[in-house]
Parts: C-alpha cells; sequence; structure tokens
C-alpha cells in the first residue's frame, strides 16, 4: 500500500425535518448558581451516569421549538410527572401515570429570534429519596392551542 495517497469518501445524508412546535430531549444535571442557562451550559454540567447522591439538587432543561408568540411573548403550560419505579423502562412506555407526583406552571417568556424557548426546573432533594425514577415533561402551546410533545428521562438517587 501506498500511505502516500490520501483517499475521500463523499455520503450524501437526508435529514429529516421535524415538524413545529416540538420539543428536545431532557437534560438533567447538578443544579449550580445561574440564572437563565442554555444548552451549552447544560452540557458542560451533565454527568457521565443519570446518578445524583441523596441530598443534590438537580436542574432539568428542555428546549422548546416553533412556539407561537403573541405581543413578542410565548405563553405556554408544562406539567412535569416525577415517578419513582423498579421498572424504569417499562413505566417511559405507559401513557398514564396516577402514582406519579406532579408539577403543572402556566410559563410567559420573551420569543427570542431562533425560536427557541427554554424550559428549566430545579428539582429539590427532599422531593427524592434513593430509588429509581422517570422524570416526565408534557408542554403545551397555550397561543395555538395545541400539544407541543412530551420527553422524558430516568435517573438514579443514590
Amino acid at each position: 500500500r501506498d500511505s502516500s495517497a490520501l483517499g475521500r469518501i463523499e455520503l450524501h445524508l437526508s435529514a429529516r425535518l421535524f415538524a413545529l412546535p416540538s420539543i428536545s430531549d431532557l437534560l438533567l444535571a447538578p443544579s449550580w448558581p445561574v440564572t437563565g442557562p442554555t444548552r451549552y451550559d447544560m452540557l458542560r454540567h451533565v454527568g457521565r451516569s443519570l446518578s445524583f447522591a441523596e441530598g443534590t439538587t438537580m436542574r432539568s432543561y428542555a428546549e422548546l421549538y416553533g412556539l407561537q408568540s403573541d405581543g413578542g411573548l410565548a405563553r405556554y403550560r408544562t406539567e412535569y410527572a416525577l415517578l419513582r419505579s423498579a421498572h424504569p423502562a417499562r413505566d417511559m412506555a405507559r401513557d398514564v401515570w396516577p402514582e406519579a407526583v406532579r408539577l403543572a406552571f402556566d410559563r410567559e417568556s420573551p420569543q427570542v429570534a431562533s425560536g427557541i424557548t427554554r424550559e428549566v426546573l430545579d428539582i429539590t432533594p427532599e422531593q427524592l429519596g434513593a430509588g429509581s425514577y422517570v422524570l416526565r415533561l408534557k408542554v403545551w402551546d397555550l397561543i395555538a392551542g395545541r400539544e407541543v410533545g412530551r420527553t422524558q428521562v430516568t435517573f438514579t438517587v443514590r
């Protein structure tokens, strides 16, 4: 073989467009003192595993894309459901969690040029004992009157 020759490979990809509005994956990291974290900030704090020490305040983060705005404000409703689970994979597939702890908020956020709205919630340690959990976030666009979507993640408190 002649190692002085360089090769070139071309691949053609078709990227699938996602429908708007939509929601990103849910990120979890230990909370830190900052107001209005970005996705980049969150990715710098996300650990290698989704395992947190008992007593740690956790920050959840999702990006909402394509929300309608009225007067420069996006208005949306969030519903967080937190389920302690012995079988996280099974519970992620379930549509209804009657035994989950629920937190719901109606939010207003300035619409930015990028069309991205950041949704952040800190989960305090007194709500979480040791065990496995599933956190689900559902979002509704209140101006458009439709569901944006849902995202969920499993994690462990040790």
